[in-house]
């Protein structure tokens, strides 16, 4: 049987020592040693997150350049336009433009006119 130790249960000890990862059950299960190891266990993470905690970042300068040269790389992977989808792509949204400047310009107009009608000018 496993605990949290992560040793095997001795099966073939004859004496009746304290042994760790033992089934609480038993006669011989030590339960402060179990406490102790569990009590290390959490104290060696704690010390390994402030270690990573403590680790020094890169200067200000350098991480700008990390910043990009990465930028970099993720433009190497962008799938870029040819010329003739580009010129299609750029003709298409002027075209749109203009037909909704048209209309706004009429509407615009035509309320403008209405507006004068009733105002009387």
């Amino acid at each position: 049987m496993q605990r949290e130790t992560g040793q095997k249960a001795d099966t073939t000890a004859t004496t009746h020592e304290p042994v760790k990862a033992k089934d609480p059950k038993s006669f011989d299960y030590d339960e402060k040693a179990v406490a102790k190891a569990s009590k290390e266990k959490r104290a060696a993470k704690k010390a390994a997150v402030k270690k990573e905690k403590k680790q020094k970042k890169p200067g200000f300068f350098r991480r700008i350049g990390i910043f990009f040269g990465e930028v970099g790389v993720e433009l190497r992977k962008v799938n870029w336009l040819t010329r003739d989808e580009l010129a299609r792509s750029s003709g298409v949204v002027f075209g749109i433009v203009a037909v909704f400047t048209l209309l706004t310009w009429l509407v615009d107009s035509g309320f403008g006119a209405l507006a004068a009608f009733f105002l009387g000018r």
